[in-house]
């Protein structure tokens, strides 16, 4: 997406071993927040319920 110009073209770069460290790190930084305030339970059910969706 940083590549094509969805999002800044920062998230797009890859490092020397192919991949993009400021995506992950910026993916990693947001998954740690939604733990912290919504809680792991609340994500679990989320998670049943988008796989239910998705395969029925």
């Amino acid at each position: 997406m940083g590549r094509d110009r969805e999002i800044p073209q920062r998230f797009g770069k890859i490092d020397k071993f192919g991949t993009p460290l400021s995506s992950i790190l910026l993916s990693m930084a947001i998954s740690l927040l939604f733990v912290y305030f919504v809680g792991f339970s609340t994500i679990i059910e989320a998670s049943n319920v988008s796989v239910l969706i998705a395969y029925s």
